[in-house]
């Protein structure tokens, strides 16, 4: 099993290279989550039910066995995944493209 702190390294990367749009997510209805494929693991980012809707991060290995698995256990973590979060919901519903539109529509008069 991937040690918190290992996994706490995973989420700080991660964030950096979203951010950065230097790692591409897509919706994984499968894992009713989020996934980024490697050539031999994945990640997956899921929100939690509506009693607990925090973000958590597991590690999937070549076989599709979790080996690795952050919760929100300390602010820090809980911070960075609530950001990890938002920022692959923006980008796989594409928020950002869809303002720029409106605003180019409304600049533009069109309706």
């Amino acid at each position: 099993m991937i040690k918190t702190s290992e996994m706490k390294k995973i989420l700080s990367t991660v964030l950096e290279r979203t951010a950065a749009g230097r790692l591409e997510w897509r919706e994984a209805a499968a894992v009713s989550g989020y996934l980024v494929s490697f050539s031999h693991s994945a990640l997956i980012l899921r929100r939690g039910t509506s009693g607990n809707p925090s973000w958590s991060l597991e590690a999937i290995n070549e076989f599709g066995d979790a080996v690795g698995h952050l919760t929100p256990h300390d602010s820090e973590s809980a911070g960075k995944l609530e950001k990890l979060g938002e920022i692959v919901e923006r980008k796989s519903q594409r928020v950002d493209e869809t303002l720029d539109d409106i605003f180019r529509g409304l600049e533009g008069g069109q309706n």
